[in-house]
Parts: structure tokens; C-alpha cells; sequence
């Protein structure tokens, strides 16, 4: 499995997202959406459908295009 379609399985979860709503309040959308996208690729990892290398580099383009700049959960 390559990062193309890493990032369309990832993508596909993002739409599910999309009208999402909880006590009335809209949360982030954008936190949210990298917040799947980062559980949907520790999946990945988890079940062996990609390497650590993969997994750092879609990592860190996720952190680059969401503007995270730190992983408080590391």
C-alpha cells in the first residue's frame, strides 16, 4: 500500500466528518479531521499494512498540513 492510497483511505474518513456536531457546539473541523486521520494511520501500523518509515513520513506531512507543531501524545 503506498501513501496514495494511505492518504485516500484517510481522506475517506474525513467525510464521514464533515456535519459533525456535538452539544450543539461545532468542534474544529480542521483538529478533528487530523485527529482521524492520525488514528486511522496508527491502524495502518497496528495491523503491519505499512512500515515505520511510511508511517513517519505520512506523520509528518499530516503535522506540516495541519500545522501541528507538536505530538503531545508521544
Amino acid at each position: 500500500m503506498g501513501i496514495v492510497e494511505i492518504l485516500t483511505e484517510l481522506s475517506k474518513a474525513v467525510c464521514l466528518l464533515r456535519n459533525y456536531k456535538q452539544g450543539g457546539i461545532y468542534m474544529d473541523k480542521k483538529l478533528i479531521r487530523y485527529s482521524m486521520q492520525i488514528a486511522m494511520l496508527n491502524q495502518l501500523l497496528a495491523r503491519k499494512m505499512i512500515s515505520e518509515k511510511e508511517y513517519a513520513l505520512v506523520k509528518s506531512k499530516l503535522m506540516q498540513d495541519y500545522k501541528i507543531v507538536s505530538n503531545i501524545t508521544a
